[in-house]
């Protein structure tokens, strides 16, 4: 027991460089499974070119996750929309070292007389795919930059609310599940002794319907979703009946 505490202690102490090993490690592998199985050139006097795509690519989709995953990102782009020159800057510099990275030039007129269709079809076809990859990556951290950037609240303040929006729901789906257990029980003993089943607390007609709106946050409430606005501001007394929509707010995806 005591060697396992010295070997978990060992970890956790170098968990750092730990990591970075295991990181060399994975690269170092699947460059080898890389050059092994995925690249192969048709086309022999294209092997520079095919292997600049080849080698950038995946690098560049590496490097925009880590963005995705940099709290700095968006700490960053969270709520600048003000800020334009500072974002002006920023995507001039990434969009001209994203222009040197992705630059492939291939004369297909070159080619032609030494290669055959197949064999320029199976090329550009791969490179393309690539391209395609790379876009993708660049289009998704763009259009999640540009949604930071629309926010009405901070980073952090955006980060709270998404750890309130996902306690809240986690709590929402165990209430459902006492409340539920406890008025089948109710029901089910009240039928069976056969006698008049006692009065159980429930929301009203109205309070469901309320709590199923549609949310947007206000900057000029902190309230960060439907039912806390509700029990805020306490809930609406109409007379009229009104016809009942079904829509599910608190499943809604945060910007």
């Amino acid at each position: 027991m005591d060697g396992f505490r010295t070997i978990l202690k060992f970890f956790m102490n170098r968990r750092t460089a730990i990591g970075y090993s295991v990181m060399a490690l994975l690269t170092l592998g699947s460059e080898r499974a890389f050059s092994l199985v995925a690249f192969r050139c048709p086309c022999s006097n294209e092997n520079f070119k095919y292997g600049l795509v080849f080698l950038f690519s995946p690098a560049f989709v590496l490097l925009v996750f880590g963005y995705f995953l940099n709290n700095k990102t968006w700490k960053l782009f969270t709520g600048t929309e003000l800020s334009k020159n500072i974002l002006k800057q920023f995507w001039n510099k990434k969009r001209f070292s994203s222009t040197k990275e992705m630059s492939v030039v291939v004369s297909l007129e070159e080619q032609q007389a030494h290669y055959t269709k197949h064999s320029l079809f199976l090329l550009f076809s791969q490179i393309l795919g690539w391209c395609v990859i790379v876009a993708m990556a660049l289009f998704s951290l763009l259009t999640t930059c540009c949604a930071s950037c629309q926010s009405k609240v901070s980073h952090l303040q955006l980060m709270f609310w998404k750890v309130y929006a996902e306690k809240e729901k986690e709590q929402l789906e165990q209430t459902f599940q006492l409340y539920a257990t406890k008025l089948s029980e109710r029901n089910l003993k009240c039928f069976f002794e056969n006698r008049k089943p006692e009065v159980m607390p429930l929301p009203a007609f109205q309070a469901w319907e309320d709590a199923s709106q549609l949310y947007a946050f206000s900057s000029s409430k902190q309230h960060y979703s439907t039912i806390h606005r509700l029990v805020e501001e306490g809930q609406k007394e109409v007379n009229e009946e009104r016809e009942t929509t079904y829509d599910f707010v608190d499943r809604r995806e945060i910007p």
